[in-house]
């Protein structure tokens, strides 16, 4: 089983990756359109190119002039599913993809601290990034408030804040506090429903509890390769995905002491949640798959040496909008007790001319509680690539170009093949 603390201490690529990638001679590009090649490679459907090279030049522009970024800019133009990479030579960085009306868009802050978090460019971006909500140990209750840790990028970050209410609000999901809809059941009503009472053994008060953290972390597609590459073309095949995964926690006074494999109510619960997550009904869920996306991105970017120089104003320089991002909760939890009468008899004891009746009951006393021992880290790990040499990519990067109607552009429509 592969915990939290295992997806934050792992190298970004794993021991097997390489450390550089292909950089071979691309062709320079002009202003001018270029001829579209006869025969179209294999179907590459981006429709929408970003220059970042451009784009942040419009955004400094903007905030030099001390003016609001207009929604299209803060939200990339639209593009928040991406698709492909193009790194030239000369240092420029286009993403290209597509906009898709079922997803939340992309912001301009995500992408600051994807990228800055991908270049280490500070101490607050050397973590991985995630969030924790956590007891606090050595408190009078540990569950009563809790502690909130936003990792690998500033506290009142965007994303930060976005993970932070996720995990906030799957402790209540799990409480039964909060309805995800008919496929989700909460842990605490899958935990009582396997904790019938009257069962028999010597035991006169039964105890029944669950406290189980769930993390979200990168889900790894089996198919190989999931990038495809020529030159300093990359064309994503299957993106990450996300999963929550669970443990037993065993804690004394709020201090961690132990895990364990988690229960099978964990395990059924990590599964509806895993469902959700591969959709777009629920949309935070959809919007933490976004940035689990855009992150991975940015981590292909710096792994195939990216140049950081042309990006140097949105890796540095470039504002970073904070939220009112709470430093404590408080702590979810959900208790009951009750009472079952088991089954009964009733005695008749004559004496003389009188009668009495005794009833003799068996009762299982038991209890039941939730308590929000729930953590969510968004943190990306190990990632083998593997590289395709494709003339469909090289294709598709004679397209992007072709479709730029001057150079200066910062975004553009991409042409389809005629």
């Amino acid at each position: 089983m592969i915990t939290r603390r295992g997806f934050l201490h792992a190298g970004l690529f794993g021991a097997g990756a390489a450390a550089g990638g292909l950089r071979a001679p691309l062709l320079r590009h002009g202003t001018a359109a270029r001829t579209l090649p006869l025969v179209p490679p294999r179907a590459l459907d981006a429709t929408l190119a970003l220059s970042l090279s451009s784009y942040q030049e419009e955004v400094r522009t903007l905030f030099h002039a001390g003016s609001e970024l207009p929604e299209p800019i803060r939200n990339l133009y639209g593009l928040n599913c991406i698709q492909g990479i193009l790194l030239e030579t000369e240092g420029q960085v286009v993403l290209a993809g597509r906009h898709d009306p079922a997803l939340p868009e992309m912001e301009l802050d995500d992408l600051l601290v994807a990228l800055r978090n991908a270049f280490k460019v500070s101490a607050e971006y050397q973590e991985p990034i995630g969030c924790t909500i956590d007891p606090i140990p050595g408190a009078r209750d540990p569950w009563e408030i809790q502690s909130v840790k936003v990792l690998g990028m500033p506290f009142g970050a965007p994303m930060g804040d976005r993970h932070v209410e996720i995990d906030y609000e799957l402790k209540r999901v799990g409480a039964g506090l909060k309805n995800l809809g008919p496929t989700v059941t909460s842990l605490y009503e899958m935990t009582r429903a396997e904790s019938i009472p009257c069962q028999g053994g010597e035991t006169p008060v039964a105890q029944h509890s669950s406290t189980h953290r769930f993390w979200f972390t990168p889900l790894y597609p089996n198919r190989k390769p999931r990038f495809l590459q020529d030159g300093g073309a990359i064309w994503i095949e299957e993106p990450i995905h996300v999963q929550v995964q669970s443990e037993e926690e065993f804690l004394d006074n709020g201090k961690r002491v132990g895990g364990a494999p988690p229960q099978p109510a964990a395990v059924k619960f990590a599964e509806s949640i895993n469902k959700l997550l591969a959709g777009n009904e629920v949309r935070p869920y959809a919007h933490l798959r976004n940035d689990f996306r855009l992150v991975e991105v940015a981590a292909v970017m710096q792994f195939k040496q990216a140049s950081a120089a042309s990006l140097e104003y949105l890796l540095r320089d470039c504002p970073l909008r904070r939220l009112d991002t709470p430093s404590k909760v408080g702590g979810i939890r959900r208790q009951e007790n009750g009472e079952a009468v088991c089954d009964g008899r009733v005695a008749v004891v004559r004496h003389g001319g009188s009668v009495r009746e005794t009833l003799n009951r068996s009762v299982d006393r038991y209890r039941s509680e939730y308590r929000g021992g729930v953590e969510a880290a968004v943190s990306i790990s190990g990632s083998d690539f593997n590289i395709a040499p494709n003339k469909a990519v090289a294709g598709f990067r004679q397209r992007v170009w072709a479709s730029r109607a001057s150079g200066d552009l910062s975004h553009w429509q991409i042409r389809s093949w005629v």
